[in-house]
């Protein structure tokens, strides 16, 4: 599920060379073991999926992704407000990053509330109060 949800994003920034495709089962495995993961389901079939951790005092939400077939249908909003109400009480924010070309992503993460804060690594990272 996790390499089909982000083919768009391979496409769109014109390499497959992307973490969330080329990571190892094992590697999957050791983030499942340290982190809260959701998943959306419809008809027995996994269609999106969320992950996210604790540091520092912010909820790091990562790795929010939904099936092509399924992209626009409100899943990934869904999953997103899902991850949130699952942080610690005594998280005091969220923070999330997405790739330089994904519009529709921060489209997504700033009708939730998100605002944009400054980086120098090329990507788009975004931050939101609890």
């Amino acid at each position: 599920m996790q390499r089909a949800a982000w083919v768009t994003e391979a496409q769109l920034h014109g390499t497959a060379d992307l973490p969330p495709l080329t990571q190892t089962l094992a590697e999957l495995q050791a983030e499942h073991d340290r982190q809260c993961w959701l998943v959306a389901v419809e008809e027995r079939r996994i269609v999106g999926i969320v992950r996210a951790y604790r540091a520092d005092g912010l909820w790091h939400v990562g790795r929010l992704g939904v099936v092509p077939d399924r992209q626009g249908a409100g899943i990934g909003s869904r999953l997103l407000s899902a991850i949130e109400d699952a942080a610690p009480s005594d998280v005091r924010g969220f923070a999330l990053f997405t790739g330089p070309k994904s519009s529709r992503n921060v489209a997504l993460y700033e009708r939730a509330g998100y605002r944009r804060v400054s980086s120098d690594d090329g990507l788009i990272h975004l931050g939101k109060d609890r």
